[in-house]
């Protein structure tokens, strides 16, 4: 296939609505098209990209702003194609809007037509397509996660805002990662997060690359210094951030590098995630590089188990990333805060007056609480196994006896239960690692900065495996971000002074999935500073039995007689008085504030979760997926109930989106997927699936054929037509959640009756047609003028399908806009461009909406013959 090259037009086969794309120009391998008729460009690896070159044939037609053109002849220019039509020439650059290519009735008046299966199939996947770009569980039915409500009740209050940009600041353990994924899969899925920039910790690039493709099958790019080099290889003067939608990367190397820093802002993103955001000092290089890519991206996401970490200073920094207008002034945010207590106090006078769940989250709305900030804590939430100290005193603070003790508790401990041991630093965990193998031969991995990406993940696999190692040393890098909650045995070799990194590293056992109690290890040397951070830890915060939400305040408050005691300047009872009583009056201020008022703030329900084990249970939808992959060529072969073994047999089923050459096992059933991580979990989401729906819908395949009923009541003809309803629009405005390509389906006779709601007609079982009888049809339907009745039937019933559209979109955006309004004069809390962006929304979905068009996509005539 010959090289795009610009002025030309291409389709794209997997989103043929974005109508002809221009191509432009483009690195070596790499292909750009602009699509005019929507605004959006997309970037393609060549050779290999799912695109088609635009060549017209005389008798095809497309628009121009001053209306229908058809082909009378095409001339080619230097590589260009020139079309000629009766009202002049026009070069294919010319070409943006919707092109009918030789539709239903040209291909049955040509005698061409397709078996009544494939039209059956085309029309239900018509229906089904639909259904499924209109529901309000796309893109969150194909995660591989559990149905936790709390988790999903988020995702969809902030996917449903115009501009998503929240604090994720679960407490450690309760899904912040699985969130986010949630948010980014809705908003990628429904085609208003295209372009998606994932900044992380260096430690945790390969564990979120791994998370985002085995969970939701979302493919990123890893970024660092040597790719960007061999990007720019061929193109010095290129963004190597433009040659890929998906970009995962560093943090630190990014803020690190101020020119790609710059070419990563350049480079304009849809969605911009941060992990671990409490690391975003207000004066560092890694908080501005996030204000500059946060400043023009309409989503942002910055995550946290500890909001606070840093101070309050810090953390107004990091809500003024998500809202610089609502936080332009710390002193004003801290009077702000301080009248929370009045509001819980009136929230919950309204709650024991019955105020039912509606009005008590209009209420604290309008407040403002929870507009950006979203936090869950164990307290609020069930299921939690807890956790247990164990503290171990030692005759010697030194790192041979700490070795013998470590080896005595794997002995007493039994064989298949696994330890994760953390210290403070590489040499102490290697040279640990030396010192225990000399005690007892057991099978240690280890985890440090001194490793590679690969190295780490391998360690950590190994660690994970029933066989694998039994224990994992880990240096301070493996207290953030890692999940090990398949072991409840922690051994911490040394304590923090920092009660957040503390939790950090309990967290890493202490989350959602862990179905024992953790155990805490904790040697220390007693009589000395050990036994005194332990006591503080223990005693005085509480860190062991729960985490503590008021630490850093509780640590601020404290410092200095902590170091006095860790000196021996002042007794350790004095600093757990002075530590619990900073204690309770934090908890107090904080139970008076902003998380009792979080308490009361009503849940998302079961409404989400209901849906998707609805479209989980519909083994309608998996029947449908396995005639379409049969229609497309693919093998397949039941490996157990609602499973199967998949083979590509052909080259478009080979090329579809997540299909290896050698083939895959997949499921249809979530507890299997849950279980089984090596087979792929098919949903509505999976872009194997999608991309098969695209390709049938894509081609001609089904859209003409010719059926011969018997039985009939009486002899006759009959057409039968199904024509779309299409909303062009901006991707960012999600129209397809009230107007999808809509399916309208009709029926006329030959006496040009309107046939279509009759019951037995709707499920009719047709045979196809020979040769001669499908000619002689398709003649003595166009003589009866079914045609034209078909499109008159269709226009009304767009119209019907475009009133109630708009009545679902009113329905939608008008409260959104009286709400955003009501805490404007309430609160403030809301700008006045921000419901002038949600106004001027509804005002282009209405226009979008209006000028939705119709095309005829598929028919098929029925010959009737009495028994």
């Amino acid at each position: 296939m010959t090289e795009p090259r610009p002025g030309q037009r291409w389709i794209s086969e997997t989103e043929p609505e974005l109508g002809p794309g221009g191509v432009r120009p483009s690195p070596p391998g790499r292909v750009r098209l602009r699509f005019p008729l929507t605004g959006e460009t997309r970037v393609y690896a060549w050779p290999g990209a799912p695109i088609e070159r635009l060549r017209l044939a005389p008798g095809d037609r497309f628009l121009t702003p001053a209306g229908e053109r058809v082909v009378t002849a095409v001339a080619d220019a230097d590589g260009l194609l020139v079309y000629h039509t009766e009202a002049g020439t026009f070069r294919e650059e010319e070409i943006t809007a919707t092109v009918t290519r030789r539709g239903p009735r040209d291909r049955l008046d040509a005698g061409s037509a397709d078996s009544c299966d494939d039209f059956s199939l085309r029309l239900e996947a018509l229906f089904r397509r639909a259904a499924l770009r209109r529901s309000p569980v796309r893109g969150f039915t194909g995660g591989r996660v559990e149905l936790i409500p709390w988790q999903l009740g988020i995702a969809a209050e902030v996917c449903a805002r115009p501009r998503p940009r929240a604090l994720l600041a679960d407490e450690v353990g309760l899904g912040k990662t699985i969130e986010a994924c949630l948010i980014l899969h809705r908003l990628h899925v429904t085609g208003r997060a295209d372009r998606a920039l994932i900044l992380v910790p260096e430690p945790l690039v390969h564990q979120w690359f791994v998370e985002l493709l085995r969970r939701f099958h979302l493919l990123f790019s890893l970024y660092d210094g040597e790719r960007c080099d061999a990007l720019e290889t061929g193109d010095p003067d290129a963004n190597p951030f433009l040659d890929s939608q998906l970009v995962l990367a560093p943090r630190e190397w990014l803020a690190e590098n101020p020119g790609r820093a710059a070419q990563a802002v350049s480079a304009g993103w849809d969605l911009l995630a941060v992990d671990e955001a409490h690391h975003l000092a207000p004066d560092s290089a890694a908080y501005a590089l996030v204000e500059s890519l946060a400043r023009d991206t309409p989503s942002v996401l910055l995550l946290t188990a500890t909001p606070e970490q840093g101070g309050a200073a810090g953390h107004f920094a990091r809500l003024r990333l998500l809202d610089p207008e609502r936080y332009s002034d710390h002193a004003a945010h801290i009077r702000e805060t301080a009248g929370y207590a009045a509001l819980a106090e009136e929230a919950e006078r309204r709650e024991r007056a019955g105020a039912d769940a509606g009005e008590m989250g209009a209420f604290l709305d309008r407040c403002g609480v929870g507009r950006v900030m979203f936090r869950h804590t164990r307290a609020g939430l069930a299921g939690f196994p807890g956790r247990v100290l164990r503290a171990w005193p030692l005759e010697s603070p030194d790192a041979e006896t700490r070795a013998r003790w470590l080896a005595r508790l794997l002995r007493s401990l039994g064989e298949d239960e696994k330890v994760l041991v953390i210290h403070a630093g590489r040499a102490a965990a290697e040279a640990m690692l030396e010192l225990l193998l000399r005690e007892i031969s057991v099978k240690a991995g280890v985890f440090h900065e001194g490793l590679t990406l690969l190295q780490r993940d391998r360690q950590a696999a190994w660690f994970s495996e029933p066989d694998g190692a039994r224990l994992l040393l880990c240096s301070e890098i493996g207290s953030e971000g890692r999940n090990f909650q398949f072991a409840s045995h922690l051994a911490l070799m040394d304590l923090p002074r920092d009660p957040d990194l503390l939790e950090q590293r309990i967290g890493r056992l202490d989350r959602i999935g862990q179905k024992n109690r953790v155990t805490a290890h904790v040697p220390y040397a007693a009589g000395g500073p050990e036994e005194v951070l332990l006591r503080w830890h223990a005693e005085g915060l509480g860190s062991f039995t729960a985490p503590v939400p008021d630490a850093a305040a509780v640590r601020a408050a404290t410092s200095g007689r902590l170091h006095a005691a860790l000196a021996g300047e002042c007794g350790a009872d004095e600093l757990l008085l002075h530590t619990k009583a900073a204690r309770r009056r934090a908890a107090e201020e904080r139970e008076r504030g902003f998380d009792r008022l979080l308490r009361l703030r009503p849940g998302a329900g079961e409404d989400i979760p209901r849906l998707i084990r609805e479209a989980d249970a519909d083994t309608g939808f998996e029947g449908f997926c396995l005639r379409l992959l049969d229609h497309l060529g693919m093998e397949r072969e039941e490996l157990r109930a609602r499973s199967w073994i998949l083979q590509p047999g052909n080259a478009r089923t080979a090329s579809l989106p997540g299909m290896p050459p050698e083939g895959l096992s997949a499921t249809f059933d979530r507890s299997t997927a849950l279980q089984r991580e090596d087979i792929a979990f098919f949903t509505q989401d999976h872009p194997l699936l999608r991309g098969a729906l695209d390709l049938l819908l894509g081609g001609p395949a089904g859209s003409a054929s010719v059926g011969v009923k018997t039985g009939a009541a009486a002899n006759g003809l009959m057409l039968e037509c199904c024509h779309v309803v299409e909303c062009i629009a901006p991707p960012a405005l999600h129209a397809e959640r009230f107007l999808p390509p809509a399916p309208v389906r009709t029926v006329v006779d030959e006496r040009a009756a309107d046939r279509s709601d009759e019951t037995e007609i709707v499920n009719w079982r047709v045979e196809d047609a020979d040769a001669l009888t499908a000619r002689r049809a398709a003649a003595a339907a166009a003589a009866a003028g079914l045609w034209e009745k078909s499109a008159i039937l269709a226009l009304a019933r767009r119209e019907r399908v475009i009133r109630g559209a708009l009545k679902r979109m009113r329905q939608t955006m008008e409260p959104e806009i009286a709400r955003l309004r009501a805490l404007r004069e309430a609160a403030g809390t809301v700008t006045e461009a921000e419901i002038s962006e949600m106004t001027g929304r509804q005002s282009a979905l209405e226009a979008a909406i209006r000028a939705a068009g119709l095309r005829l996509d598929c028919a098929r005539i029925v010959v009737c013959r009495k028994a």
